[in-house]
């Protein structure tokens, strides 16, 4: 979702885990996160590593799996469009 004509929202917040010193970032995608990683690729744009975890069925249970996947100390956001 842009805001403006800058850019998305995703952009907003993977620039701002840039510059507070995250180098890998892992986004939860599912339905449609083909393009989610279209538009962040690998995340070498904003000087981040990003991997991407899929889920799916709708279960809402990611980020429950992703702390134990990740195995450190970790923060998270959730978002999701619908219409």
């Amino acid at each position: 979702m842009p805001i403006g004509d800058d850019c998305a929202i995703l952009e907003i917040v993977l620039r701002r885990l840039a510059r507070d010193g995250f180098g890998r970032v892992t986004i939860a995608i599912g339905h449609l996160g083909e393009l989610i990683r279209a538009y962040a690729g690998t995340g070498g744009q904003w000087g981040l590593n990003i991997d991407y975890a899929t889920e799916t069925k709708p279960l809402n249970t990611m980020v429950r799996r992703l702390r134990f996947w990740i195995g450190c100390p970790m923060t998270s956001w959730y978002s999701t469009e619908t219409s």
